[in-house]
């Protein structure tokens, strides 16, 4: 017995990427400068099923995010070394990038929500594990499929 499976051929409209499946792929960067807090943090997304990047600070993040384009959400800490601390990131982060969503955390400062772009989100330090990825979870539902 044979089954017929029907097919259906689309054309790819000009200029479409050669490989035109939307793929998701849930990839964090997370800027934090204290290596131990950018470890834990890290352990705990990967634990989750995410795909992580680590930088210590604003410049770094900023590198990464040019060569990795896969990244859907931005996990920084808002105190970080350098000429740019975590809000300077997250807005330039908006503005270059305005698909990837934006998750800060601190544990010395208190930040209000209409200080974070678009629709961002603020976890204070020490955050609970479930509460972490959970954020980040959101930010991923926000940010617009990848055209890989």
């Amino acid at each position: 017995m044979v089954l017929g499976v029907p097919l259906t051929v689309t054309a790819l409209p000009p200029g479409c990427p050669l490989n035109w499946m939307t793929a998701v792929k849930n990839v964090v960067l997370i800027v934090e400068d204290e290596a131990i807090v950018r470890l834990v943090a890290a352990s705990m997304l990967q634990d989750a099923g995410f795909d992580t990047l680590e930088a210590d600070t604003a410049e770094h993040a900023l590198h990464l995010l040019e060569e990795h384009h896969e990244v859907r959400v931005l996990f920084s800490d808002v105190q970080l070394p350098g000429k740019m601390d975590g809000l300077g990131l997250a807005r330039t982060v908006h503005d270059r990038w305005p698909d990837i969503g934006l998750v800060l955390t601190s544990g010395g400062r208190d930040i209000r929500k209409a200080q974070i772009p678009d629709d961002g989100s603020f976890l204070p330090k020490p955050y609970d594990c479930d509460d972490m990825v959970e954020a980040v979870r959101e930010q991923c539902t926000h940010a617009q499929p990848l055209h890989l």
